[in-house]
């Protein structure tokens, strides 16, 4: 399909792609002549065949008047008639049946009409001078007909027309006898005669032209309509399809039709709510970087405390108390960044046990006095690969949705964990266990109202909010599952009304002979030796005398600007003053790769370290192949600043 029909531009300026004088369709449109010529045989042939069944009536008919008007010269006139002209139409009419004759109908119509006029010109020169006048008239009805009943085009038509007017010119002046006046008078008619039949017949041809065009143009329109119609009904079919599928297999698992159309309902519901959540989590991405640099200050002055504060106890525990918050948060954060950028989880072989007692610190905290906790853990639990925070929220999301179960009477949270091999009968029992493989049960009870098994279907189903009782939701289990999967987990709820609920939680165990990945440990500060310098760079104020603070007690000189010019100026008036450079990459002006390119083309052999937390878009990978030494993610930790910088000038 051409795609110029597509483009509505040739109708927006109303011009019609075809020549001025020819006619013809030009440019992009010259495939279109072929078709219209076509289009206007099968069209006019009608009108053609009577055009010629017609004009040879009218010659028959007048020469009934030679007898009359030329009586001694009329079987002249006849064998003009009845032997030359009429045959000549009739043959072109017999021929217009024929296949072979659409390709040559124009030049052959237009042979007709010079030989119908040239026949009348012939009758014109032998006829006295008192009788011309009605041969004259003839003439002009020839005319007539050939410019419009005929269907000439335009160029045919023309040519037909001038090629007569000359003969009839010659014939004028060097065989009638007329006189000069009359003969200029009847030239000058023909003339203006041939004008008008050639504007006809232009005017005919031209509108004929625009509305093939504009016709071609609708049709493929309406040929582009019905193909993405059909486009669109084919996807409806097998959006259908899909849906009939799943319909089918929820219909199973429901008992009535009323159930069926809440089904419908709640699968639009979470179509909608996950829209939400996209939007949502799009947003939170954007914010967990701004919340990195805040998180960044917090760490970086906890770190800096700690270690100032080492001779006093209390202090040291307060600020080790913020840090251990802040990395809390630092987590929370990257879990936001990975549910949005959809980041794999960074999973260490850990105890979860440790992770539970710890979360359970901030759990007690935030509980009302008629929630009562109770915990037992089995003697023997070893370490699992999972990714701290991720098992942190979980856990917090389970007990928040128990506690929140049990209302404000309150009640027994009971936590047990322990560690289970699944058996054929539990891999039946709770979908997702893998028979054969180890797992870490952490169950969850609470002595709330229960729930019956419709009840925790739509727990799966709803996965923010119970429009029944909006002031009890729960997170629901389709979020806690989503976090399981993540860590490659799985979750199950056990419930009767009356009798309180269990949230069951399983996390794999590692297979005791591999070696497995243990969290990073925290080594002694590497130190500066006090004579380098370092240029730090970034945006953000109080990251700039934050890192201040942390390079200076790591024993560096250290100068801080808060703006990627600011940076390249001070670089620029003393290049050899300084020995490492530190910058951010997202920056007003000039971003962190635009500043580290200017400062290498100064001196390329200073090493620059790249700090940010755009996790999504940059890696040490990335950030090596721009020319930067290493890398380092926001927020900043002196231990891993201090062990980067070492590192890095001492390569």
């Amino acid at each position: 399909m051409n795609e110029n029909f597509g483009n509505s531009a040739f109708l927006n300026k109303k011009k019609i792609p075809i020549h001025p004088f020819s006619l013809r369709f030009t440019g992009d449109w010259q495939h279109l002549e072929k078709r219209f010529q076509s289009d206007a045989y099968s069209s006019s042939l009608s009108q053609i065949r009577f055009a010629l069944l017609l004009g040879c009536f009218l010659f028959a008919l007048t020469g009934a008047i030679d007898a009359y008007l030329v009586p001694d010269n009329y079987k002249s006139f006849w064998i003009i008639r009845y032997a030359v002209v009429s045959p000549i139409l009739l043959a072109l009419f017999a021929f217009s049946f024929c296949t072979a004759c659409s390709r040559l109908i124009q030049p052959l119509l237009a042979l007709c009409l010079i030989g119908a006029a040239g026949g009348l010109i012939a009758m014109i020169a032998m006829a006295p001078a008192p009788v011309q006048q009605m041969y004259h008239t003839c003439l002009l009805l020839a005319y007539m007909i050939g410019y419009t009943i005929m269907r000439l085009h335009f160029i045919w038509g023309s040519l037909a027309g001038w090629i007569t007017f000359a003969i009839y010119i010659f014939t004028a002046v060097s065989v009638t006898s007329l006189p000069p006046s009359t003969v200029l008078t009847n030239i000058l008619l023909f003339f203006c005669a041939n004008l008008v039949g050639m504007t006809g017949c232009y005017v005919m041809e031209y509108f004929s032209r625009r509305n093939f065009f504009l016709t071609t143009l609708l049709q493929e329109a309406q040929a582009n309509v019905e193909s993405v119609n059909q486009q669109l009904e084919e996807r409806v079919t097998e959006r259908t399809r899909q849906l009939m599928k799943v319909n089918a297999e929820l219909t199973k698992s429901i008992s009535s039709s009323k159930r069926l159309v809440a089904e419908k309902e709640n699968i639009k519901g979470r179509l909608l709510e996950s829209q939400k959540l996209e939007a949502i989590g799009a947003l939170a991405g954007g914010i967990a970087h701004d919340f990195n640099n805040t998180l960044g200050a917090i760490l970086g002055y906890a770190d800096l405390g700690k270690i100032k504060s080492s001779d006093n106890n209390e202090l040291t525990d307060y600020f080790s108390n913020i840090r251990s918050a802040g990395l809390r948060a630092r987590d929370l954060v990257s879990q936001i960044s990975a549910i949005s950028w959809h980041e794999k989880p960074q999973t260490y072989a850990i105890e979860l046990r440790l992770i539970i007692k710890e979360a359970l610190k901030f759990l007690q905290a935030s509980l009302p006095p008629s929630i009562e906790i109770s915990h037992y853990f089995d003697s023997e639990l070893g370490k699992i690969m999972v990714d701290p925070s991720l098992a942190h929220q979980v856990f917090l999301a389970a007990c928040t949705d128990r506690v929140k179960a049990m209302g404000d009477a309150g009640g027994k949270l009971r936590i047990h964990l322990q560690e289970i091999e699944a058996d054929q009968s539990l891999a039946s029992c709770y979908s997702g266990l893998k028979k054969g493989v180890f797992y870490q049960q952490l169950s969850i009870s609470d002595t709330g109202p229960g729930m019956s098994a419709a009840e925790i279907s739509q727990l799966y189903e709803m996965p923010l909010s119970s429009k029944e009782n909006p002031e009890k939701t729960l997170l629901g289990l389709s979020v806690i599952q989503n976090i399981m999967e993540r860590v490659n987990g799985t979750v199950s709820i056990e419930s009767e009304p009356g009798k309180g609920s269990t949230f069951h939680l399983f996390f794999p165990s590692p297979d005791r002979t591999k070696p497995t990945q243990e969290a990073p440990a925290i080594t002694p500060l590497p130190m500066g030796n006090g004579t380098e310098k370092i240029l730090l760079v970034d945006d953000e104020e109080t990251l700039v005398n934050m890192g201040e603070r942390m390079l200076r007690y790591l024993q560096y000189d250290v100068m801080g600007a808060t703006s990627s010019t600011e940076a390249l100026e001070h670089f620029s008036s003393a290049p050899d003053d300084f020995d490492l450079v530190i910058t951010d990459m997202a920056m007003p002006k000039m971003t962190g790769a635009d500043l580290a390119k200017k400062i290498l083309i100064i001196r390329p052999e200073i090493p620059i370290i790249l700090c940010t937390g755009y996790a999504k878009e940059w890696n040490e990978e990335k950030a090596l192949d721009l020319g930067f030494k290493a890398f380092i993610h926001k927020p900043l930790s002196i231990h891993k600043l201090a062990q980067t910088l070492r590192s890095t000038l001492d390569d």
